[in-house]
């Protein structure tokens, strides 16, 4: 179980990014939202490989 919450996790984090990633008063250059995307994915493969 407490993997399937590390995946929603990484899943709102994604979420999170791509409605920075569109706004356009955002300050994060670019780069702080590819960042934010790459970290959901790398947490949701650390919530798919936890052993409960």
């Amino acid at each position: 179980m407490k993997g399937l919450k590390i995946c929603i996790l990484g899943l709102s984090i994604i979420l999170i990014s791509g409605f920075i990633l569109i706004d356009d008063m955002s300050n994060l250059g670019g780069f702080g939202e590819v960042f934010l995307f790459f970290l959901g994915i790398i947490i949701i493969i650390l919530g798919i490989n936890k052993k409960e």
